[in-house]
């Protein structure tokens, strides 16, 4: 069984924060999705993939998903989505300054 490795301050990072839980729970699905199908983080996630990783309605999904592309945790890409590794996660906030 594949698991997901998170530095332990993963709840505490600013983009994190800023997200808020449902995003950050979406967030933290896509990447275990893409773990267990042994997936990297550039395979697209079908733009009907969150709807099976997070039970949420469709506003809160879609605000959700907006949060994500807004703050570079997914990036849009052929109809679908990128799912960026939680180390680039950590170097984009480095470099906004608010790591």
């Amino acid at each position: 069984m594949p698991f997901v490795k998170l530095p332990a301050s993963f709840p505490e990072y600013p983009m994190i924060l800023e997200i808020g839980p449902n995003a950050a729970w979406l967030y933290l699905c896509s990447i275990c999705y893409l773990t267990r199908v042994g997936a990297s983080n550039e395979w697209p996630l079908s733009k009907y993939t969150p709807y099976r990783l997070a039970d949420f309605d469709n506003e809160a999904m879609a605000e959700a998903i907006q949060r994500l592309l807004e703050n570079g945790l997914w990036l849009e890409h052929k109809g679908g989505y990128y799912v960026q590794d939680i180390a680039v996660v950590s170097k984009i906030w480095t470099v906004k300054g608010t790591s």
